[in-house]
């Protein structure tokens, strides 16, 4: 008997997930024995005292959630400007957690700061929705993305890149909404990457993606570039990075429809190389999900080592004088750059959970900044300066701040 995917399966599972965030955040403000406690009153059949404990904590939880920032602001930098700057946008990443996860926090931050530097866009680096991705018509992006990022500053066109979250990453989960075909996928189910693709999708399905919800949602699969500024200041070229990593070829879901086993990444790589080639730019910008630098947990040896997987990229870098890659993928801000070369490595995945303690004991040559805290980051270009501010959730200010100064021909 055929399986068919089930699109209720695939919302319950996307509550419990959602439920499972919000206390995994409050747990980490208890003792640890409260979760032996839990487990030890399940495994003794006291079912019904254990869901009244997990009922308390969900209460407990949804008050966490409805923190606001500590602060008020902003604080505008002394002697900035936006009304000076050719260009300015945000740069934030790792976000989509259903509002939960600091993930509202992050965004009111974000509304605080565009008052002060009223961005022109903002540069999403991937894991946009958190766990699975999105259905046909998923409800999840409205909670996720236009209900939780509603200040008026921010009412700005957003343009992103997919990560692996946004792909699939099911692990365990193995019931409902997924299909090899489009053409099997039922009203409103079959997860996939491809319903962010807010140019391509409907010509392939059909079906609207979820652009249609909200206009300020530009995604691509693949590579592609985009001019921002009068004469010819800025390109970002954006990439598809997760394709590229070899530890998801083999995983159940890199071959659903529009997954990552349908993506020619050698085409992807050549594209990459000719919207550097081709770009005159007085600056230039990549962005992808995955690091090629990074102090994180999926670079380390021994671990994910996604970094490895990324090193292909480095020289195209080099080779087309990029100036700026940037990243999500570990949750933090980090600022890195090699001695000895020109391009700077942003890792910028704090948007909502990120990886306390992280970079506690971390030394290196090439870092410049690193934070564990949420947050996101300012950008703004001026002629041959752009300046970089990374903000946290715990103060209106800046946390760090440093300029990048381009010798024009």
């Amino acid at each position: 008997m055929r399986h068919v995917p089930d699109a209720r399966m695939a919302t319950f599972h996307d509550e419990c997930y959602a439920t499972a965030t919000r206390l995994e955040q409050l747990l980490r403000r208890l003792p640890a024995a409260v979760g032996v406690l839990l487990v030890v009153m399940c495994g003794a059949g006291m079912v019904a005292m254990a869901a009244m404990l997990l009922l308390a904590l969900g209460q407990a939880s949804e008050a966490l959630e409805s923190r606001t920032l500590s602060h008020e602001g902003p604080l505008c930098s002394p002697g900035f400007s936006a009304a000076d700057q050719d260009l300015t946008f945000f740069v934030v990443g790792d976000w989509g957690r259903g509002g939960t996860a600091n993930q509202r926090l992050v965004a009111a931050l974000m509304g605080q700061q565009s008052t002060c530097y009223r961005p022109s866009f903002v540069l999403s680096t991937g894991d946009n929705f958190y766990p699975h991705g999105l259905r046909a018509h998923d409800p999840y992006f409205v909670k996720t993305f236009t209900d939780v990022y509603t200040a008026q500053g921010l009412q700005v066109p957003w343009y992103c890149v997919l990560g692996n979250h946004d792909y699939g990453e099911f692990g365990s989960l193995r019931g409902g909404c997924m299909a090899p075909e489009f053409s099997l996928c039922p009203p409103n189910c079959c997860y996939s990457a491809s319903w962010q693709d807010s140019l391509t999708i409907p010509s392939i399905t059909g079906r609207e993606s979820v652009a249609a919800m909200d206009p300020r949602w530009n995604l691509k699969q693949g590579a592609w570039r985009k001019s921002f500024a009068a004469g010819n200041l800025v390109d970002v070229v954006f990439t598809d990075t997760t394709p590229f990593m070899r530890r998801y070829r083999h995983k159940a879901w890199g071959n659903m429809s529009g997954g990552v086993l349908r993506q020619d990444v050698y085409k992807q790589f050549v594209e990459i190389q000719d919207l550097m080639r081709s770009s005159s730019a007085t600056w230039k910008l990549v962005v992808g999900h995955h690091p090629i630098r990074s102090y994180g947990e999926h670079c380390q040896l021994g671990g994910d080592e996604d970094c490895l997987d990324m090193q292909f990229l480095k020289p195209v870098l080099q080779k087309f004088k990029a100036d700026v890659y940037m990243s999500g993928h570990d949750h933090g801000i980090q600022l890195l750059k090699d001695p000895g070369s020109d391009v700077h490595f942003l890792v910028s995945g704090a948007g909502s959970n990120t990886k306390r303690g992280r970079f506690k004991n971390v030394n290196g040559n090439d870092i410049l900044f690193l934070s564990d805290q949420p947050g996101f980051v300012a950008i703004s270009i001026k002629g041959n300066k752009l300046r970089l501010d990374t903000f946290s959730i715990h103060s209106p200010n800046p946390t760090y701040t440093m300029s990048i100064d381009k010798e024009m021909p």
